[in-house]
């Protein structure tokens, strides 16, 4: 993930976004956010400054340099005109990690069910995005009901649908 905060304000293009994604071959990334736009204390002074993340992934398919990556996303944010020079950074952050989305595999129902009840009971409830490993089921919707779902279970004792049937439940919304 490479931030990169700017003076100034977004384009009006990128004032209403959220992210994009980007499957061009000139970029390592493949999303920007438009970071300030989540909160104005992303950024110290909204009114003067905005910033934009990225997200890149490697692997043996794609190698990225990584002494070199905070330059080739400014150079392919240039390119991909969401800023118009280096000249409006006013600060970088890079961070890195081996793992940044769970994988499903063909293994992970049968963990689940011996993860999932071991971490409840040191009373840890795994929800929300990614939180029960569950990526037919992460988005914001899916995360929210995961959540009303979860008190409905502790309150008044009604199975979790979401976590438990996701087919059913993507039926019902219509996913």
């Amino acid at each position: 993930m490479i931030g990169i905060g700017l003076k100034g304000k977004p384009k009006p293009e990128l004032a209403t976004k959220c992210w994009m994604y980007f499957p061009e071959s000139n970029s390592p990334y493949y999303r920007i956010t438009v970071f300030s736009n989540y909160s104005p204390f992303n950024v110290p002074d909204i009114n003067n400054q905005w910033s934009l993340m990225a997200e890149v992934s490697e692997s043996e398919c794609k190698p990225v340099d990584r002494a070199a990556l905070i330059k080739d996303t400014v150079r392919a944010m240039i390119e991909d005109k969401l800023i118009d020079s280096e000249e409006d950074i006013v600060s970088e952050f890079l961070f890195s990690t081996d793992y940044g989305y769970p994988t499903p595999s063909v293994e992970r129902d049968s963990i689940l069910k011996t993860v999932l009840p071991a971490l409840e009971k040191s009373d840890i409830y795994s929800r929300g995005r990614f939180g029960a490993w569950k990526y037919e089921v992460s988005n914001q919707d899916h995360s929210l009901m995961q959540g009303v779902e979860w008190v409905n279970k502790v309150v008044l004792g009604v199975p979790e649908l979401t976590l438990n049937f996701p087919d059913t439940a993507n039926a019902m919304w219509g996913k």
